[in-house]
């Protein structure tokens, strides 16, 4: 495994993440204002209701998608720390 790919995976995944938290950003202030001008309809109380579930289903997945990041990057340092440490052994038992 070559950990400049699990690096650069893991950017990609906190790239997603980003986006996602951007996307929360994009809709919310619509949201909220439809929530206000509906106030005395059900249509208010529902859309209210998904607003904070959108909310709060962004934040769950957004840092999921960041823990898979993490994950990568670990697994990244595990390789490298693994590799040296091989490569250590290997050059004390040639005697390199």
């Amino acid at each position: 495994m070559d950990p400049l790919a699990l690096d650069s995976q893991a950017r990609v995944a906190e790239d997603v993440a980003a986006a996602l938290e951007h996307d929360l950003i994009d809709v919310e202030p619509e949201s909220v204002q439809a929530v206000q001008d509906l106030s005395e309809w059900r249509t208010g109380r529902a859309v209210e209701d998904l607003v904070w579930f959108w909310r709060d289903d962004l934040k769950k997945l957004t840092g999921q998608v960041n823990g898979v990041a993490e994950g990568l990057r670990q697994c990244a340092r595990d390789y490298r720390h693994t590799d040296t440490a091989s490569a250590d052994h290997f050059r004390s038992v040639a005697g390199w």
